[in-house]
């Protein structure tokens, strides 16, 4: 602390009591010991000159040398003699103000005092200073403390008199993307003063490095501009990483060297969401209805929280805060997210390679801090129960089964609706076991063929062309693709009034077809098996094909012989490193057959919601409740309840569907941003224009170039042809014998494990996917190029066609 006696002999000396030296009035800042009386802008420069980065002289009158008694007059001239020999007359200085409020966490009041450039002498620094204290008790500084319920008492105004730099270039630095908060450094530039940055139509330079690469730059800047942009970026990531936080800098470049003028903490990431659906929609694709959303999300999202506590331990996560529906569309809440990865050490910017975000090849890692030693033990338990996991799921799995086999396929019209609810309460508890499964099995899955990818790539062969199911037979019960070419192969054989008969009536003529007798029983065998299957195994109002057999007749129609397409297998590895292969390969073998076993049992369990919602619509349909069956999709989980128990009456769930299919509606056939910053929707975007070439990310290596098919749904398989480039929102089990037609695919959703990729590896496909509003912006018909080794999709002219 500053001590209060002045000198008898120099009433412009004060005395530091703590250690008895005098100290004067106006202290040149590279000497403060202390923080106290220097103000905000104060504290960032003396932070700034302690890490050893280049700051002009400053001198700073410190805010505790106001006597407050409103004698400014008396005040300024008590430092007349000290300005006088301290300050350069040859010299111009920038006057600017130093409040105990200003460059704050909590606020930063930016524009709200004066700054007085251009000075030169010591009457003209006497009269900046006066114009620096009187806008602290401006009405503009009233009124902004007042709109952010702040401190109204009087303010503490310190006082920076700062030699200017000459500049040749001047601009701000973001050590991190103040609006997204992702991992890249923003840099704003001007040539000359930094007061152009804020002089109305006056549009700096922008340039943003992600991860050693400048992702947004000018097009012609000249040299200076470009080096003193390179020496912000490279100082200001170094000042952040000393400083702790992310930082808002000041900077002046004198044509060699960077002159940092100003330093505070970047106050707007505090508490912000960002929502991304690159994962979300390859979970939870298209327009998502409502009862589907409140049925999966707590069912689903509570299983992850589960996950997370036990990496992590006892918190506070809630399943509605893990996903959020925009606009009918999932997205996942990557900023929660991110807090488990912080509270384990991890850097929180490895989402951002999630989530598929451009830059430089100096992407962050997985790399835990020492934050991380806490909870060791109980990573240790959670490691070595996963180790011990292919135990358990071998047991799961026929458990799932059995149990839900418990449940009925069918319900009687005379079940009342609470009965029905009840078993919905049974079928959920099963399910989230199910489901749990259904969640750690892929990601267990993902790192034996991670591993077995490294490994393979030592002996030169690329994982992306290699099959690890290949002689399975094991799988040949969970993949409908080959039966669906023996019932193909049947339907060939029988007579052609018979196959005639069948394509004009559909399955409905089968009862009256003496000759498709043998032909019916296997396909209603077929339905037995595979029947649960739908377009989407987490949307359940998605008509499975067991209602509606007419897609499998035009999937078996259309369906073709792919065993000409042989990916590498077993036998193409070396001898001599097989023996060294040998159980990573059996091991990601027997998880890929662990991760079908359970998505089919799974599938089928969930699939049951749709037979017992559909039952209480029916039962709502009789009652006048609702006017169609299908209505039930609109209503909330809870209002289903509410409408069972009339908490919720009629005419309120009526207006409700109205308005739900309406907002629906609005939203079909609009594009959604793929990351969302902040809770608010983004307003909707018309799928209108066309682009030259679209970028995703690569699957599957190859290239091929040929026509269109856009299939938005199993309703458009029929469309597909021989040979044609696949264009898919997603892909499901059902999609198999579709993309086995393929002569690439291109999805807007993905990664290199989703089905579409698997698939199209073990078919031998380029495959290029999370593909951003591919089905809108291609079109059927038109000529492609599939480059499955760059992730890069483009647009041929015809002149390039031929």
């Amino acid at each position: 602390m500053w001590g209060a006696t002045r000198s008898a002999r120099n009433p412009t000396t004060r005395w530091l009591g703590s250690f008895g030296m005098a100290q004067s009035r106006i202290l040149e800042l590279s000497r403060c010991r202390v923080e106290s009386g220097i103000g905000g802008k104060g504290r960032g420069l003396l932070e700034l000159h302690r890490q050893g980065a280049k700051i002009p002289k400053t001198w700073v009158y410190l805010a505790d040398s106001q006597s407050g008694d409103g004698d400014q007059d008396r005040e300024l001239s008590a430092i007349r003699m000290e300005l006088d020999a301290k300050l350069d007359p040859s010299k111009t200085y920038i006057v600017r103000s130093s409040a105990e409020v200003e460059d704050s966490p909590e606020a930063s009041f930016a524009g709200q005092f004066e700054t007085v450039p251009g000075v030169r002498g010591t009457g003209a620094t006497i009269e900046a200073i006066r114009t620096v204290w009187a806008s602290a008790s401006n009405p503009k500084v009233d009124a902004y403390r007042a709109s952010r319920n702040l401190d109204r008492s009087r303010i503490k105004m310190a006082v920076l008199i700062q030699e200017m730099v000459p500049p040749v270039v001047s601009g701000v630095a973001f050590s991190r993307n103040p609006i997204t908060g992702f991992d890249e450094v923003i840099v704003e530039s001007v040539v000359g003063s930094g007061e152009r940055l804020v002089q109305k139509g006056v549009t700096p330079d922008r340039w943003v490095r992600k991860w050693g690469k400048w992702i947004t730059a000018p097009d012609s800047p000249d040299v200076s501009t470009r080096q003193a942009a390179e020496i912000a970026v490279a100082q200001a990531r170094e000042i952040e990483t000393r400083y702790g936080a992310p930082v808002d800098l000041e900077w002046v470049f004198d044509g060699s060297q960077i002159n940092w003028v100003q330093l505070r903490p970047i106050s707007t990431l505090q508490g912000m969401n960002v929502y991304s659906n690159r994962i979300a929609r390859e979970v939870l694709p298209g327009t998502i209805l409502p009862l589907i959303w409140s049925v999966n999300v707590p069912l689903v999202n509570s299983v992850w929280i589960g996950i997370f506590t036990e990496l992590i331990g006892p918190n506070d996560l809630r399943p509605e805060q893990l996903s959020k529906a925009f606009h009918h569309r999932a997205y996942f809440n990557m900023g929660v997210i991110g807090t488990v990865f912080r509270e384990l050490g991890m850097p929180k910017d490895i989402l951002e390679v999630m989530m598929g975000l451009d830059g430089g090849d100096e992407k962050p890692r997985f790399r835990p801090s020492r934050r991380i030693a806490r909870h060791i033990p109980r990573l240790l338990r959670f490691a070595l129960d996963k180790l011990r996991y292919e135990e358990r799921i071998k047991k799961a799995i026929p458990e799932f089964r059995s149990e839900f086999d418990q449940f009925p396929r069918e319900l009687s019209p005379d079940e009342s609706a609470s009965h029905i609810l009840s078993v919905i309460d049974s079928l959920d508890r099963v399910v989230r076991k199910a489901a749990h499964a259904n969640i750690v099995t892929p990601i267990l899955m993902s790192i034996y063929n991670k591993n077995l990818e490294k490994r393979l790539s030592a002996t030169g062969i690329d994982f992306k062309t290699f099959s690890v199911t290949n002689g399975m037979r094991e799988l040949a019960d969970l993949d409908p693709t080959p039966h669906i070419n023996r019932l193909r192969s049947e339907f060939a054989d029988l007579p052609e009034p018979t196959r005639s008969a069948i394509k004009a009536n559909g399955y409905s003529a089968l009862p009256d077809l003496p000759e498709a007798v043998t032909f019916h029983r296997r396909l209603d065998a077929f339905l037995k098996t595979f029947g649960h299957l739908s377009e989407s195994g987490n949307d359940f109002s998605k008509v499975p094909w067991r209602e509606d057999p007419s897609i499998v007749l035009s999937m078996m129609e259309s369906a073709t012989d792919s065993s000409n397409r042989q990916p590498l297998t077993w036998d193409s590895v070396p001898l001599h490193h097989q023996k060294r292969l040998k159980k990573p390969y059996e091991k990601a073998r027997r998880f890929q057959y662990y991760r079908e076993a359970v998505s089919s049992v799974y599938t089928r369990g969930y699939g049951l919601f749709r037979v017992y919602y559909l039952a209480l619509a029916k039962q709502f349909v009789g009652q006048h409740l609702i006017e169609h069956e299908e209505d039930i999709f609109y209503l909330e989980s809870q209002e289903v309840r509410n409408l069972v128990n009339g908490e919720l009456s009629a005419a309120d769930a009526r207006e409700r569907i109205r308005e739900r299919r309406a907002s629906v509606k609005r939203s079909r056939g609009n594009r959604l941003p793929e990351i969302i910053y902040g809770d608010q929707p983004p307003p909707l975007e018309s799928q209108e224009g066309e682009q030259r070439s679209l970028r995703g990310v690569a699957t599957s290596h190859g290239y091929y170039r040929g026509p269109v098919r856009v299939i938005h749904s199993e309703q458009d398989f029929k469309k597909m042809i021989d040979g044609a480039v696949a264009v898919i929102p997603f892909s499901d089990v059902g999609w198999t014998p579709l993309l086995s037609r393929a002569g690439a695919v291109v999805s807007e959703s993905g990664g290199l494990l989703s089905h579409s990729s698997i698939v199209a590896r073990e078919y031998g496909l380029p495959a290029v996917v999370s593909v951003t509003d591919a089905c809108c912006v291609l079109q059927d018909d038109l000529q492609v190029l599939v480059d499955g080794a760059h992730g890069v999709v483009t647009i041929l002219d015809e002149a390039e066609m031929t």
